[in-house]
């Protein structure tokens, strides 16, 4: 049986994050995985956290005000189970383990950038992950330079990719859903562009190509004589910009050299 991956969700009055597997910054510097630059208790890179499979472990970055685990000053690495609240600065986070498989609590995340339409689908896109070698094997399939056209099923999948780079903050998944989107040469639904939009800033070690071969190769020629195309377009455009504008991207031989609008 293959080891299930879990998602950490931490729950506060005012709000609600998912981390997926992997090494988590925590701070009140916009560059930290998540973000609680509200609050002046917190320090810029406040506490790391780690998860893997069912394991969940904190560690303090020598942060000013400390971290707290169940009203508990930590030193260094500390364990985290599910049930357990994690103090940063004035924010009390309720710890909870979400499997791929299962469908996340129903507390979400209060985001003024997220329309409500937007986090349903996340939801159920997150409720609809199966376990990681049955999305590796649809990627697959579907990233393929030989593979049929199959557009229901790429939507579904890019949907996947979409939610793993929400989750992970991983680059690589973007790239997923371009290379998809680019072999079934369709437009990208407007439900993804959305979460794309939202989670580009945060989102680490994408590269510019897959997305510059989409845009020159299937929206452009679309956008010609559609117009929700056109507005695809534009938006996709001004994502390339925001990664043209950030060092951890490198342009590729599609550069579109456009900039983000000062």
């Amino acid at each position: 049986m293959s080891t299930q991956e879990f998602l950490v969700r931490l729950t506060a009055p005012d709000g609600a994050w998912t981390l997926g597997p992997g090494t988590h910054l925590i701070g009140r510097s916009s560059r930290c995985d998540l973000t609680l630059e509200s609050d002046p208790r917190v320090s810029k890179r406040h506490a790391q956290l780690t998860v893997a499979g069912r394991s969940i472990i904190v560690r303090d970055l020598d942060s000013r005000n400390g971290t707290y685990v169940d009203q508990q000053r930590i030193v260094g690495e500390h364990p985290l189970s599910a049930g357990a609240t994690l103090t940063i600065g004035r924010r009390e986070l309720a710890v909870s383990l979400v499997s791929w498989v299962d469908a996340p609590p129903k507390t979400k995340a209060k985001s003024s950038d997220r329309s409500e339409a937007g986090e349903s689908w996340y939801r159920n896109m997150l409720a609809s992950l199966p376990d990681s070698g049955e999305v590796s094997d649809h990627i697959e399939a579907l990233t393929n330079a030989n593979t049929t056209r199959d557009p229901p099923r790429a939507v579904r999948v890019a949907g996947w990719a979409v939610v793993l780079a929400s989750t992970t903050h991983n680059g690589r998944w973007l790239d997923t859903v371009w290379t998809i989107y680019h072999r079934q040469s369709v437009l990208i639904t407007a439900e993804q562009l959305a979460e794309v939009e939202h989670i580009i800033e945060g989102t680490r070690s994408a590269t510019l190509q897959p997305l510059e071969r989409y845009i020159v190769d299937v929206v452009t020629p679309i956008a010609k004589t559609d117009a929700d195309a056109e507005r695809t377009l534009r938006a996709l455009k001004l994502i390339h910009a925001i990664m043209l504008d950030r060092t951890q991207y490198s342009a590729g031989p599609h550069s579109l050299r456009t900039r983000r609008p000062s």
